[in-house]
């Protein structure tokens, strides 16, 4: 008589991208995210998020995305990045506007965030938009 192999792996660590140029704040939000059982990667510029995205690795689960970076702002690197795939995206802004607000909305993100960041407000969007995508 053969036993049913009843081992399930564990769930996979959502993969949330944390892209902010400000190292300081780009380490703390990967550090809380971690914290919280997120797998975080972090870059410095939306260039080498794109770079890795692309690499054939596993893309991310989440993207959180500073507006204001070097090279691409953030909606920039957000529409190249989702390109054929189902990753959701929060931009963080320390100059959000009504107008900036909207125009995230409108190319896909599914929050938007002013700095500093509450840190319990963003855990929860992030849950929201994963569990939404």
């Amino acid at each position: 008589m053969q036993t049913e192999d009843r081992f399930t792996p564990e769930a996979r660590q959502p993969l949330v991208f944390v892209i902010e140029d400000d190292d300081i704040q780009r380490r703390g939000l990967s550090r809380f995210l971690k914290r919280e059982g997120f797998n975080v990667r972090e870059f410095a510029d939306g260039e080498s998020a794109l770079k890795d995205a692309g690499s054939g690795s596993a893309g991310p689960d989440l993207v959180v995305c500073d507006y204001k970076l070097p090279g691409r702002n953030g909606l920039e690197v957000m529409k190249e990045m989702r390109a054929g795939r189902g990753t959701a995206f929060i931009l963080i802004s320390a100059y959000l506007t009504d107008e900036l607000n909207a125009e995230a909305r409108t190319a896909g993100f599914s929050s938007a965030l002013e700095k500093p960041v509450s840190l319990e407000l963003l855990l929860k969007k992030c849950r929201a938009a994963m569990s939404a995508g």
